[in-house]
């Protein structure tokens, strides 16, 4: 996401986010500052008027169904990385690790259930650079 500066994400409405990839970031900010102000409701199918999680896209840890009678906690699952100032405005429900080059400011209630794999096993980009080693036997020259 590359915002105008203070962008807001959830802006009094209930957000669910998480990464597509297993253990990658869920978010990444750059370009601004950016304000995380979710509501504390939840995602409901019947206010929305969509399913969240038909047969083709399973939800979990719910599954899938073909009606509009569930509801989904508000929260973000995963890595939060910004490259400024990143802001969260009411209580939010974070379940893995906040990174920021900016100041990260907290106004309300902050319920963070820190995942650890994010600094034992960084994902791509997010670790120092690799070295890079040729073992003896492992390279050859190839002519043309």
């Amino acid at each position: 996401m590359d915002p105008m500066n203070r962008s807001r994400i959830g802006d009094g409405f209930a957000i669910s986010m998480e990464p597509a990839v297993p253990h990658f970031p869920s978010l990444i900010v750059s370009g601004g500052d950016v304000d995380i102000d979710p509501s504390n409701g939840g995602l409901v199918e019947s206010a929305l008027g969509v399913n969240l999680n038909p047969p083709a896209a399973p939800f979990y840890p719910i599954g899938s169904d073909d009606d509009l009678d569930d509801t989904f906690s508000s929260g973000i699952k995963g890595l939060i990385f910004s490259s400024h100032k990143l802001r969260f405005k009411t209580s939010n429900s974070i379940e893995g690790a906040v990174m920021s080059h900016g100041n990260v400011e907290i106004s309300d209630m902050f319920d963070l259930k820190y995942d650890s794999r994010y600094y034992r096993n960084p994902p791509p980009g997010f670790s120092g650079p690799e070295e890079i080693r040729l073992l003896l036997g492992s390279a050859r020259r190839v002519t043309e």
